[in-house]
């Protein structure tokens, strides 16, 4: 028998009166049928939320838990204002929710821990708050949901192993929290949960055995990989110092790029790894520019891989953007669908920024069933293997669904 589950959304754009706010959040819930027994939000919004306290006035405010984190743009099916915060409302008679966040991720102030250390630590985090979350239940999770934080000395793969380790038949899809502007305001990439707020600590949901979930996604960077042979030749765990034995500027301007502003060059140009065969792809997010010349990177660059960069350009965004959200569109029997677009996705658009949201709205037009997308810093979402399994990963420059 169909687990009944029930998805609404709301969004608000009046951050100014808070009272005006909850207001149209509740009157979005009233119109899609109200709340059942069992309830639970993921709310994606930009900073200024945040830093104004308006996500601890809506703890403070609503009869359910919730979990979010920061982004750059976010948008529902009813409303995608650039300033708003939205949230997806899962509800049901049968099955459980439940939230909670992680103790702080960081390394304690002045430790220098190896990968083996991070990696302890990160593990007695997760598996407590799993294990936490999922105490009563009879099964395993049908979904979990983690929003994760963005400490940039982090290797995300590290993360993402820890995170999925124990959990093979589980799937996660989830973030990292996102802000436009990282670089002029440090540590503004935020998680919360109900009225906690932490850019150091990591938001999880788990979903109680009896949703049957789908996950989709686009990836832009298969196609548009510049192969030209190319060797890491000097790094150190997360950042980059050389390829082919030449400073990273000066081997982008041997490809023809230009790097008079670097931070621009390298925000626009993906780096990836390759298996020496071609066969497979690791990308990298650029991070930031270090001042001892080292490019920092959001997962391990290691000597002596094999390296390439990508063209990440509009047109190619556009044509995956539009080829994923008509396909989720068709589908049969669908409650609702969440997306996560990398934020390098947005940036690239240049001028015409909010042109993924508009295919999305297009391509959903006519289609009753909810939706939502926010910007990431990173997608977590399974992806299929060549054998049609479903693998736990964490990616960059993708699209993802999640399909109920």
């Amino acid at each position: 028998m169909e687990t009944p589950l029930k998805v609404i959304t709301a969004a608000t754009d009046d951050l100014e009166n808070p009272e005006d706010a909850i207001k149209e959040i509740k009157d979005a819930i009233g119109k899609g049928g109200g709340l059942l027994a069992n309830s639970v939000a993921i709310v994606s919004c930009p900073p200024d939320y945040v830093m104004a306290g308006f996500t601890q006035y809506l703890g403070e405010h609503l009869d359910f838990p919730f979990l979010g984190c920061t982004t750059s743009n976010t948008a529902t099916e009813g409303s995608s204002s650039p300033t708003q915060l939205s949230m997806m409302i899962f509800t049901s008679d049968s099955v459980r929710f439940r939230v909670g966040m992680t103790e702080p991720l960081s390394p304690p102030k002045g430790a220098d821990w190896n990968d083996a250390e991070i990696r302890r630590h990160l593990d007695k985090n997760f598996l407590g708050l799993y294990q936490e979350l999922t105490e009563g239940f009879s099964a395993p999770p049908s979904l979990a949901v983690p929003l994760l934080p963005d400490i940039p000395d982090y290797a995300d793969q590290l993360v993402s192993r820890v995170l999925f380790g124990p959990h093979e038949d589980l799937r996660f899809f989830g973030t990292k929290a996102a802000d436009v502007y990282r670089k002029e305001r440090q540590g503004m990439p935020m998680v919360f949960c109900d009225q906690e707020i932490s850019n150091d600590r990591a938001a999880l949901m788990v979903c109680e055995e009896g949703l049957k979930p789908r996950f989709f996604l686009s990836d832009v960077l298969k196609e548009n990989i510049i192969r030209r042979k190319a060797i890491i030749t000097k790094s150190s765990r997360n950042t980059l110092y050389e390829i082919n034995d030449r400073p990273v500027p000066e081997f982008l301007e041997s490809m023809g790029l230009d790097c008079k502003n670097l931070d621009i060059s390298l925000n626009t140009t993906p780096f990836v790894l390759l298996s020496r065969d071609y066969s497979t792809h690791h990308p990298r997010v650029f991070v930031a520019s270090l001042r001892d010349g080292g490019i920092l990177f959001n997962g391990a660059m290691p000597e002596g891989m094999s390296v390439a960069v990508a063209v990440l350009d509009a047109d190619a965004i556009i044509e995956t953007a539009q080829s994923l959200f008509s396909r989720v569109a068709a589908l049969p029997d669908v409650k609702a669908t969440f997306f996560y677009s990398c934020l390098a996705r947005q940036t690239n658009l240049g001028w015409d920024e909010l042109r993924e949201l508009r295919l999305l709205e297009a391509a959903w037009e006519g289609n009753p069933a909810p939706w939502m997308l926010a910007y990431s810093g990173g997608e977590i979402c399974p992806r299929t293997l060549p054998d049609g399994t479903l693998q736990n990963a964490f990616l960059c420059f993708t699209t993802t669904a999640l399909v109920l």
